[in-house]
């Protein structure tokens, strides 16, 4: 009976894991999607959204950092209408 409930304890812990990783997962593509399209700051809100989610994740740090220098260098741009 003990194991039967340590059992479902991991299973539970588990399902949140992917859960939780499924929706970090689709938030990183569509931030990339949105890169892509060069909708920066569509792109920038996403990563907010995603770091709001899960806050412990440096990788979206990382990211963050990184899409920030590509707005500031294309909002700075000379030849932006």
């Amino acid at each position: 009976m003990w194991t039967l409930f340590l059992l479902a304890q991991v299973g539970v812990y588990y399902l949140i894991f992917r859960l939780i990783i499924t929706f970090l997962l689709r938030k990183f593509v569509l931030v990339q999607h949105y890169d892509r399209r060069g909708q920066f700051e569509i792109a920038l809100s996403k990563i907010d959204e995603a770091i709001e989610h899960t806050p412990t994740v440096i990788d979206l740090y990382s990211v963050k950092v990184c899409w920030s220098y590509k707005l500031f260098s294309f909002l700075s741009s000379p030849f932006v209408i």
